[in-house]
């Protein structure tokens, strides 16, 4: 597996990150590329788009390749709570289109609390 991270990039204040995986075993054999963008706005929202491909090959199954890019949305609601929301659209043998959306509550908050 191999995988570069920009943790920011100049003059667009972007996070890339790109993986690269080949895998060969007694099972099946493939590899697997994926690409992300993200960003955070003031630390409440922050936004992704993640891309890339998968091809697997084994006695049990054809040679298969699958697409994919997902898009996530989250953001704060106050110190605990958050929303998030996401879309993943997967093209090949079994295609889908999925909607994810989350309302979730955060334990680890960095806020000090008055005693």
């Amino acid at each position: 597996m191999y995988g570069i991270t920009f943790g920011r990039l100049p003059w667009l204040g972007l996070r890339a990150d790109a993986h690269y995986a080949r895998f060969n075993s007694s099972f099946g054999n493939g590899s697997y590329r994926a690409f992300s963008l993200s960003r955070n706005f003031l630390d409440g929202l922050r936004l992704e788009v993640l891309a890339g491909d998968q091809n697997f090959a084994s006695t049990f199954t054809s040679n298969n390749r699958y697409r994919f890019i997902t898009g996530n949305v989250e953001t704060n609601l106050g110190s605990h709570y958050f929303v998030q929301g996401a879309y993943t659209a997967n093209r090949g043998q079994l295609s889908y289109d999925q909607w994810m959306f989350t309302i979730g509550y955060r334990f680890d908050s960095k806020e000090r609390r008055h005693e």
